[in-house]
């Protein structure tokens, strides 16, 4: 990644080789503040799309508060809270909070740190990243999207915009003011990667031209949630729920292959029972299911899957399934599962790009090769 110092004052311009190795992003923000507050308050009124993207978020997000990260004066902030919605504003700089305190008055306002939320874990409804990330690397990324992720409700939805490139620019000057800044550009691939890796999944993205007046950067958006069902390892006291969660998912289809003995049944879950690469399924902190998985040689296998009948048809399996095959490709290693012959999971396993390389008189084996 290159560095490049900006003496001018524009994001474009003269470029030396020397760079300032300490950078003070709160003591510079402070220093131009006034002049930003009058500069860039009405600035959304020119950006339709962006005015669209956060009132999609607006309308999309679960009841509760907005965050708005890196808020700067306030615009974002009020255009939400002008939406109907409750909003709190996070700066790194006091100067920018008081400027938005004045000129964007409606929502709350504090100093703070996206890199150390103090904040409740599940206590926002949805966050808003806009340009903020400008002054991150990958490292501190990760840990803002980690924060993100664990203040946001299940459900809840994250929009990120940024700027596009794998470079930085180093400002001296910034609407007259002396200021030590360093903007970062960023592949989408990567930030994609990075919400991930945070436990936020991507559902959507935009990237877009700059428009007239604006600075001549590509821009890109990336709509993200904090997803409702979640994973935890099993304990010994999840024992009882699973071999009850076990018995209402399989005796169908066991009764119809073998005939359904109970406490043959039992005995059978007996002898399998492990805490060992064993997780359970939550939807809202509410166990729906298990997922059990172990590492055979050169494979990963999907030794059982079960979500309970009350909340199958939601989609639940299949982002279990398209949440493991993810990490699967990541490494660069196949998946491997078995199921009966008369289970319909077949169909979804199918869907997903299981196929049949094996099988028995009452089960399919079924591998999805790595996707690189």
């Amino acid at each position: 990644m290159s560095v490049r110092r900006v003496t001018d004052g524009a994001p474009y311009g003269i470029i030396s080789d020397d760079v300032s190795e300490t950078i003070d992003v709160a003591g510079s923000y402070d220093a131009v503040a006034e002049e930003y507050g009058k500069r860039y308050r009405s600035e959304l009124s020119g950006k339709p799309l962006d005015r669209a993207l956060l009132g999609a978020l607006a309308e999309m997000t679960p009841p509760g508060t907005l965050l708005d990260l890196g808020c700067g004066t306030g615009e974002v902030a009020l255009h939400l809270h002008r939406l109907g919605r409750q909003v709190l504003g996070i700066d790194l700089s006091p100067r920018m909070i008081e400027v938005a305190s004045r000129l964007c008055p409606g929502p709350d306002y504090r100093v703070g740190s996206m890199l150390n939320l103090d904040l409740e874990d599940a206590s926002m409804g949805g966050a808003i990243a806009f340009y903020s990330i400008i002054h991150l690397g990958a490292d501190d990324i990760s840990i803002a999207f980690g924060e993100v992720r664990r203040v946001l409700v299940p459900d809840g939805l994250a929009l990120i915009a940024f700027h596009t490139g794998d470079h930085i620019l180093h400002l001296d000057e910034w609407l007259g003011r002396q200021v030590d800044l360093d903007f970062h550009f960023h592949e989408p691939s990567k930030i994609e990667q990075l919400l991930q890796r945070a436990g936020l999944e991507v559902e959507s993205t935009l990237r877009r031209q700059p428009g007239r007046g604006e600075v001549q950067t590509e821009r890109h958006y990336a709509l993200a949630r904090r997803p409702a069902v979640t994973l935890r390892p099993a304990t010994a006291a999840d024992r009882p729920y699973l071999r009850s969660l076990h018995h209402r998912c399989y005796r169908r289809w066991v009764e119809e292959t073998w005939g359904w003995d109970a406490a043959d049944q039992d005995r059978r879950f007996a002898e399998a029972w492990t805490t060992d690469g064993r997780s359970v399924v939550e939807l809202r902190g509410e166990p729906v299911g298990v997922l059990t998985t172990s590492r055979r040689g050169d494979h990963l296998y999907v030794d059982d899957i079960e979500v309970h009948p009350d909340h199958q048809g939601r989609g639940i399996g299949s982002w279990l399934l398209r949440r493991l095959l993810r990490d699967a490709d990541e490494v660069g290693i196949p998946t491997r599962l078995q199921v009966l012959r008369n289970n319909p999971a077949r169909r979804l396993y199918e869907r997903l790009g299981f196929t049949i390389d094996g099988s028995t008189d009452t089960h399919y084996q079924m591998q999805r090769p790595a996707s690189l």
